[in-house]
């Protein structure tokens, strides 16, 4: 068992036996988010990323991790792109609404 529990293995085991799954990196960046390890998260939607860069919903993925860690800048890189590619995607714009919101409040501030 590792630091953040077994619960990552079946999806280390199926991106050990293929490395070119991007739905397994996806999903395992899920579980390595919502544990707090946003570095790891990042890693896995790279990862994710590079093998599928035409799916919208990694870079929102991603743009939430970065969201977490108050990476507003970045997480607005990733939602541009997110509806570049699909502009009917739900979710980003409600989370570039927000960030938009909290950026127009720390210059006010």
């Amino acid at each position: 068992m590792n630091k953040y529990g077994a619960v990552d293995l079946p999806y280390n085991k199926t991106i050990e036996l293929n490395p070119y799954n991007g739905g397994a990196y996806e999903n395992r960046s899920v579980i390595y988010s919502n544990l707090g390890a946003y570095t790891k998260a990042i890693y896995d939607l790279n990862k994710a990323i590079e093998l599928q860069p035409n799916i919208a919903g990694l870079y929102v993925n991603r743009a939430y991790v970065y969201y977490r860690q108050e990476e507003l800048t970045q997480a607005l890189f990733d939602l541009n792109k997110a509806i570049e590619i699909a502009p009917d995607i739900k979710g980003a714009y409600t989370l570039r609404f927000e960030i938009y919101n909290k950026l127009a409040h720390k210059l006010e501030g």
